[in-house]
């Protein structure tokens, strides 16, 4: 089944605009439900290549780009 969430993401916010205080309170308590189960645990994997590239900012701290740089490059790439 080939879902596009987007549509259903704008569906719900259209729903939400306009439902009444009863079902708002009910949605958002399975939410608050939903987070509680929901345990994302970052792989060692990522945490470890986070760690190396902090050690090698702290090493040269100039060797990065700014952010401005940065987002400028990804909208050329878009």
């Amino acid at each position: 089944m080939n879902t596009d969430y987007t549509i259903i993401r704008k569906q719900l916010q259209d729903y939400l605009s306009v439902a009444d205080e009863r079902f708002i309170r009910m949605l958002h308590a399975m939410m608050l439900e939903n987070m509680e189960e929901v345990d994302i645990e970052i792989p060692n994997s990522h945490k470890a290549e986070l760690d190396n590239r902090l050690a090698e900012h702290e090493k040269n701290p100039i060797s990065g780009s700014p952010a401005e740089e940065v987002f400028a490059r990804l909208s050329r790439k878009a």
